[in-house]
């Protein structure tokens, strides 16, 4: 629809004024896509990336067994834990924890240490090279990318959630059909929870610029819809516990090497850019394809 693609590119300017890398990966054809994130062109930054701090969590199957996977990890010159339990705990060895989302005894977690700059992102491609031959992923898998907030003020947290409720729905255009909308319950909508969603455009900016500190925030983004709830599953989450990081779930299971690269340096981009930009103006709900 005309609405879409007009959301489609603002949410393109706002990407392609991140970096050199992003502008020169980007390509855009005339229909309401935005760009593919195997597009052609170099997946790292033109004269560098950013040295912000990342970890991945990448659920992925193995009928090979658990032990297999560490081995692989371990060719690629890393060190690597198997916990008996899922811990949440940061490491600084890779980890292969059970998902209790996938099948069991073939679904597993594959769990990062902190990660930084074209250094972090080279490790992440060796280890996905060494374990490609021993997993596979499928329509029940997803990948969670943490970006460290450090130096990011609360005002600047504000503004990362008010851009990704104005852009998550361009945002799916990029992700296949499964990770859409509330298609996955593990990565549910932020833009139409409970919350927000009865809202316009505008109240939802509204919203979220209201809050003053970061509970408020986590209750608007991240609300908490029964006993059960965790408030975790969201594409967008913040509650990450005692990590200064913020969580983008909305991604599908992958290994990939350009696909973790090209969403990796987009959810850092878009925190940095959202981050250091005034606040967003909400777009209007009835518009045409410039608003």
């Amino acid at each position: 629809t005309a609405s879409m693609v007009g959301r489609s590119r603002a949410l393109l300017a706002l990407w392609i004024a991140t970096t050199h890398a992003l502008q020169r990966t980007i390509r855009v054809s005339g229909r309401p896509r935005c760009a593919a994130l195997r597009a052609t062109g170099p997946s790292w930054a033109y004269g560098g990336v950013s040295d912000r701090a990342f970890g991945v969590e990448i659920e992925l199957l193995s009928d090979d067994g658990v032990y297999d996977l560490a081995d692989a990890v371990e060719r690629a010159g890393e060190d690597v834990i198997i916990p008996n339990t899922v811990t949440r705990a940061t490491t600084k060895a890779w980890k292969i924890v059970p998902d209790l989302s996938l099948p069991y005894d073939c679904g597993f977690e594959l769990v990062s240490p902190i990660l930084r700059g074209q250094n972090g992102r080279r490790r992440l491609v060796n280890v996905m090279n060494q374990i490609d031959d021993e997993s596979y992923v499928n329509v029940q898998c997803g990948l969670h990318v943490h970006v460290d907030l450090t130096g990011i003020k609360f005002a600047g947290v504000r503004r990362i959630c008010q851009n990704w409720a104005k852009y998550e729905d361009a945002i799916d255009l990029f992700l296949p059909e499964s990770r859409r909308g509330n298609a996955n319950r593990f990565c549910r909508s932020v833009r139409y929870n409970g919350f927000l969603g009865p809202g316009t455009n505008k109240e939802v900016n509204d919203y979220i610029g209201a809050c003053e500190d970061i509970y408020d925030l986590m209750e608007c983004i991240n609300p908490i819809t029964s006993e059960d709830d965790p408030g975790r599953y969201y594409k967008l989450n913040l509650r990450t516990g005692t990590k200064n990081t913020i969580e983008f779930r909305a991604h599908s299971g992958t290994t990939d090497t350009e696909k973790l690269k090209r969403w990796i340096n987009f959810v850092v981009a878009f925190v940095e850019n959202s981050a250091l930009s005034p606040a967003p103006k909400s777009f209007y709900d009835d518009r045409d394809a410039v608003h």
